[in-house]
């Protein structure tokens, strides 16, 4: 199933609203169901109270009539008794089979509940004067059976009889009215079923819908993550997404995105080589030319010109110096720089270092004191020794005059740890993260009076990294510094 080329917010609106709805109209339909159900049950349950309590006055008069009928005969106190009882009960059933009509409101039975009361009312009447007649004949008061009282027996039976008949009418009409309410019920009750089915059903269709448009978005979006991938590594991107929706807006900016850094990519690797080829090759040619100047092999200069030679040769040595930083930050960060990892005793890499900055330790009164654990490290011994180079030459060049400068190499579990410790000013807590980027330096004068441009860290810190070590300083204002990183080891074995 293909979905239209809509916006994603407007397939899942449509995919949401149209189940909803279609579920709504359902809760409303099975509500509106079990509404119709309960005032069916309880018209139901009203019903069979009324048969209930019809049948109930229907018995108080049988047994009422049985009761006078044998009290006037036996004159047994047990048959009076249960005659009051049951004279009670059936006025206490006619009154609630009255209320129970009206909470119904069915006319047509109240009409019946009408004769029903007189009938009662006339039964009682009679019955009474029965029961009056036996307690005088009981107390000798009279000796004979009285007319009266046989045929009040008589028509008592009559009126019993016709009450009955009465209640029997109000039993059948409500027995047809009780099985109409069932049906209404069960009626209800199978929709209601029904209903519950459609609303699961419309889940599960509502579940199928989304499912496209989740495994389409899904699929689109692994596309995206796979040319996110393709960017490190440089590869050719797979092509944009085709549709209008936002996920193919954001592949068609991150494609824009991506032909940007490509091209800004080609601009830097042309820039490089026209530094690398196009400018250090003539500023090499220039420093030639002021060499021989310098020594004379042109002919002989004044004094005031071979000053200025040598200052010139200074500046020309710091451009190129500079040049060649670039270069190495540049190649570093884009992982051009080639490395020739090998195994070597870390005490070669202190000691080329050493050797190469003892002239201007002692220019600057600055002693260099070595503790070395000597190891066996992996790793580029140029670009080490480079790394060595830089941290003692900032050692060097921030120390007092007949300062101490301590290196040391120490174990750090599978790692060698190369320390420089000076005595210089330190630096600031909020400096010691940002002066290992670039162009970063502690304070701006640094640039003009220790000729520093803020790459030498920079290049340490890529160099490090390079080799899956890590750099960094402790230091205290005014209480020196110790700058440190870490290589691999080879074997873990110490010499």
């Amino acid at each position: 199933m293909r979905l239209p080329a809509l916006k994603i917010s407007y397939k899942v609106l449509i995919l949401v609203a149209i189940p909803l709805l279609f579920e709504i109209g359902l809760v409303c339909f099975i509500s509106v169901l079990i509404s119709d159900s309960d005032q069916a049950m309880e018209r139901e349950l009203l019903s069979k109270e009324i048969i209930l309590r019809a049948g109930m006055v229907a018995r108080d008069a049988a047994q009422g009539a049985f009761s006078v009928g044998t009290y006037y005969y036996t004159q047994s106190d047990f048959f009076k008794e249960h005659y009051l009882n049951d004279r009670k009960s059936l006025q206490e059933n006619v009154n609630a089979e009255e209320r129970l009509l009206l909470k119904a409101n069915k006319k047509d039975q109240l009409e019946r509940l009408k004769n029903i009361r007189r009938l009662s009312t006339d039964g009682i009447e009679m019955m009474d004067e029965v029961m009056n007649d036996t307690d005088l004949r009981k107390k000798g008061q009279t000796g004979f059976i009285s007319q009266n009282s046989l045929v009040a027996i008589v028509k008592s039976s009559r009126i019993m009889h016709a009450l009955l008949t009465e209640t029997q009418f109000v039993m059948r009409n409500e027995s047809v009215y009780r099985d109409q309410y069932e049906s209404i019920t069960r009626k209800a009750k199978e929709r209601i079923r029904l209903a519950v089915w459609a609303l699961l059903l419309s889940l599960i269709m509502a579940a199928a819908l989304a499912f496209p448009l989740l495994a389409s978005i899904n699929k689109r979006l692994q596309l995206v993550m796979q040319n996110t991938r393709k960017v490190p590594k440089g590869e050719a991107l797979a092509p944009r997404l085709k549709g209008g929706d936002e996920i193919a807006e954001l592949d068609a900016v991150f494609h824009d995105m991506v032909d940007e850094l490509y091209n800004a990519q080609k601009m830097k690797q042309y820039l490089l080589s026209m530094v690398s080829h196009d400018i250090r090759s003539p500023l090499t040619s220039v420093q030639g030319l002021l060499t021989l100047l310098s020594v004379g092999t042109l002919g002989e200069l004044n004094s005031k010109g071979k000053q200025r030679v040598t200052a010139t040769e200074a500046e020309l040595e710091r451009l190129i110096r500079l040049t060649s930083d670039l270069l190495d930050v540049e190649r570093l960060s884009s992982g051009t720089l080639q490395m020739e990892i090998k195994t070597m005793p870390s005490s070669v890499i202190v000691a080329t270092a050493v050797s190469a900055l003892e002239t201007l330790a002692e220019q600057c009164c600055v002693k260099l004191e070595k503790e070395l654990l000597n190891l066996d490290i992996k790793g580029d011994k140029e670009r080490l020794v480079q790394v060595m180079v830089n941290l003692l030459s900032n050692a060097i060049k921030y120390s007092p005059k007949n300062g101490v400068i301590k290196i040391s190499v120490e174990r750090d579990g599978d790692m060698a740890l190369f320390k420089v410790r000076d005595q210089g000013r330190g630096i600031p807590p909020e400096f010691q993260a940002r002066i290992f980027e670039r162009f970063q330096q502690v304070e701006a004068s640094d640039a003009s009076e220790k000729g520093g441009k803020g790459l030498g860290l920079a290049i340490c810190k890529s160099i490090v990294e390079a080799h899956a070590g890590s750099i960094g300083v402790t230091s205290k204002q005014d209480q020196g510094s110790t700058f440190w990183f870490t290589v691999p080891l080879s074997e873990g074995k110490e010499t």
